[in-house]
């Protein structure tokens, strides 16, 4: 920043460096990695001359990409029909989970909507005594019921009912309601293999196949791109294979966090993979249902063990789920993924200042070793 006041102190004729020179001059400064648009932006709206202080280009810095992150929420709001303080509060909340609460657990997740109310609970249906899941989703036929009853009962039995969300994009509020179902109805539910013992099994021979392992996977991130390490083919007999566009979920640990393949791999037995998806069901709507705090709140609610808890594909196959059109799905699905943007954008800045604040800290607090009683 005295930098940048150097440069507005001096005027047209008398700068020693251009605007240009200045602004690569800070780009390639690693400690501006994550703002070097923003301050290139700044700059550009001040004027050589103008005599500013280090303290008031600071501050205008700050009002600066305030106004420009405010301008970027309001596009979207106003791209998707909805209201913009209401975004903003939502970012807000995302933001204040990343810097206090880390990973936060499905438990912790506030209940958001796009319109700033409370999200309303749906009325109790009779399979679950929780008020949180999908309204009057069917219960899924046990083994023993499905030995029991014919393929016409059956198929009776999987009439859904239906239901209207209490958050609509306007063009679809005239649009048919959502129609409850469970997972397993809908999809594949597969657990992953792990060929025993896997050293026997790895390889770097150009045939290898793709080997999926949980440490493989940015917990951040929605896509999975690539592996580290790859497998003979003789390990297919003891493994499963996913194909890009199916989803996997880890089901141990921090299980239930969906992330979509762009790859195809074999995965270890601590993936679970939702294979077989059928057409009524957009990919990226799936992705982001299954990453849903009501969801994700019932698959702890339902997850098994007393120590580390575990899902299996049972469970996630019961998983009670709303589905709108396909249009509907789109539309949902792009807003999302929008907001995941801007929160990508966002939480970058806020490493930045972590990062920044974490060096002041070492600079004001003298170590141990230099403290004299």
């Amino acid at each position: 920043m005295g930098l940048i006041a150097r440069f507005s102190a001096k005027g047209p004729g008398k700068s020693k460096m251009s605007r240009e020179e200045l602004i690569g001059l800070i780009s390639a400064d690693a400690k501006f990695m994550n703002e070097r648009d923003a301050i290139a932006q700044y700059i550009g709206t001040l004027k050589a001359g103008e005599g500013l202080s280090e303290t008031t280009i600071r501050d205008g810095y700050t009002r600066f990409k305030s106004e420009k992150n405010a301008a970027g929420l309001a596009a979207i709001a106003t791209r998707h029909h909805l209201a913009t303080a209401a975004l903003q509060s939502f970012v807000d909340g995302i933001l204040q989970r990343m810097i206090f609460d880390g990973e936060s657990s499905a438990t912790s997740w506030p209940r958001w909507t796009l319109v700033g109310k409370p999200a309303r609970k749906l009325n109790s249906p009779s399979w679950t005594n929780s008020p949180r899941y999908c309204a009057n989703a069917p219960k899924a036929a046990t083994s023993q019921d499905s030995t029991r009853m014919s393929s016409k009962a059956t198929a009776k039995q999987d009439v859904k009912p239906a239901l209207t969300p209490e958050l609509r994009f306007p063009e679809f509020r005239d649009a048919p309601e959502w129609k409850s179902n469970l997972l397993g109805n809908l999809t594949k539910i597969v657990r992953g293999g792990s060929p025993r013992p896997i050293e026997s099994y790895l390889t770097t021979a150009p045939n290898g196949l793709n080997w999926l392992k949980i440490g493989d996977v940015d917990k951040r991130a929605k896509f999975v791109i690539q592996t580290q390490e790859r497998v003979r083919p003789e390990a297919l007999s003891k493994t499963r294979v996913v194909k890009p566009g199916d989803l996997i979920l880890s089901n141990s640990m921090s299980f239930g966090r969906p992330y979509i393949l762009k790859i195809e791999t074999c995965i270890r037995d601590g993936w679970i993979a939702i294979t077989g998806i059928t057409k009524e069901i957009e990919t990226n709507f799936l992705y982001y249902l299954i990453g849903s705090p009501e969801s994700q709140i019932y698959f702890v609610d339902n997850a098994a063990g007393s120590g580390v808890q575990n899902l299996n594909a049972e469970i996630i196959g019961e998983l009670p789920v709303c589905i709108p059109s396909p249009a509907e799905q789109q539309k949902i699905a792009e807003c999302l993924t929008t907001l995941d943007e801007v929160i990508a954008a966002q939480s970058a800045k806020l490493s930045a200042l972590k990062t920044h604040k974490k060096g002041l800290m070492q600079q004001i607090f003298p170590p141990p070793k230099k403290v004299y009683v």
